[in-house]
């Protein structure tokens, strides 16, 4: 009995907080211990840790708040392949994906500001559910608001990396690639320290193999030659995602570099020519449908004009506000602190 008595005290104070602070309310796969992010994969952690830091609100995870569930309140699908999973009638989209045609929707969603690509829309629209044409994972974002560092790439040569999927950590291949080619990198999307460290990491690099997605969303959003490679057949979805994120940067990449145990890295990323993408992603800052309270703080990589722009909102959106430019912002750890 008295277990019972505590648990519903517990759930008590947690529904009481919850109302009490008005947190914005995040629709993804983030694992939280204690209301700490457990590390499990940065393209899903992001959700959380991205948009708190433009936000400055306080963050509550959807299917771990039993308030939120039962009060049906909006919460808001951003960064990753969650649209067939995760979407309730009260969800509220700003680039979030679809992992395979295949799968059907949850639900249809309450509002759709914006998707990752053109296949998203596509698998949408032919459902009856109305997609505006405004594409872009939010962590393309990311460069406006955050710098690393200093680093000094390419010291030693022309540095390689590989980013393998959380599914392919342990893969043989993988091993057998470290074996022969020790001067490698090994990126690890789940066990990456802090959220910045992982884009840190990424930038020392002159190019990057990578079986997970966000691993080529940064590498791309920060101007580094970035390949879709296939460690092993445990990332599901039949490279939808991949080619959806690639739509929507203007590439039309179907399939990725397979590597195996006797793959030299160099050579796969020597023997493929890389341009940046192109997207316009103040339409995507634009269509946020929260109050972005973080400056702009640096031109990005991938913007072709001058300056970004000075507005994070859409005129149809009241919530949202201006956002400020500073064009001589400290980087890395002092960015975030400022």
């Amino acid at each position: 009995m008295s277990t019972r008595i505590t648990k519903t005290v517990v759930n008590l104070t947690n529904a009481l907080r919850f109302l009490y602070s008005n947190p914005l309310v995040i629709n993804a796969y983030v694992s939280m211990d204690d209301r700490r992010v457990r590390s499990v994969n940065w393209g899903d952690d992001i959700n959380f840790h991205f948009i708190k830091h433009l936000t400055k609100r306080d963050i509550v995870i959807y299917f771990d708040t039993p308030a939120a569930m039962a009060l049906k309140r909006a919460n808001y699908l951003c960064i990753g392949s969650t649209l067939n999973y995760l979407t309730t009638p009260e969800t509220i989209v700003w680039g979030a994906g679809v992992i395979d045609s295949n799968i059907e929707m949850r639900a249809a969603p309450a509002r759709i500001h914006a998707v990752r690509g053109p296949l998203t829309r596509e698998h949408l629209l032919s459902r009856g559910i109305q997609c505006p044409e405004v594409y872009g994972d939010p962590a393309l974002l990311i460069p406006y608001f955050y710098r690393p560092e200093t680093t000094s790439k390419g010291e030693r040569g022309r540095r390689i990396c590989i980013i393998p999927h959380y599914a392919d950590q342990d893969s043989a291949v993988l091993a057998r690639i470290k074996a022969g080619n020790p001067d490698i990198g090994i990126i690890d999307i789940a066990n990456y320290g802090t959220w910045t460290h992982f884009i840190s990491e990424i930038c020392k690099y002159d190019a990057v193999l990578s079986s997970s997605l966000h691993g080529l969303v940064i590498a791309e959003a920060y101007g580094i030659a970035n390949h879709w490679v296939r460690i092993s057949d445990k990332v599901i979805g039949h490279g939808f995602k991949f080619r959806d994120f690639y739509a929507s940067i203007g590439k039309s990449i179907a399939d990725p570099i397979v590597l195996d145990a006797t793959s030299d890295p160099d050579k796969v990323a020597s023997a493929h020519p890389w341009t940046l993408g192109s997207i316009d992603l103040t339409r995507l800052l634009d269509a946020c449908p929260f109050k972005i309270k973080e400056p702009v703080r640096y031109p990005h990589p991938m913007d072709t004009r001058a300056a970004p722009s000075s507005r994070c909102r859409r005129p149809t959106n009241p919530e949202n506000g201006p956002a400020t430019i500073l064009s001589d912002a400290p980087s890395g750890s002092a960015a975030l602190a400022a």
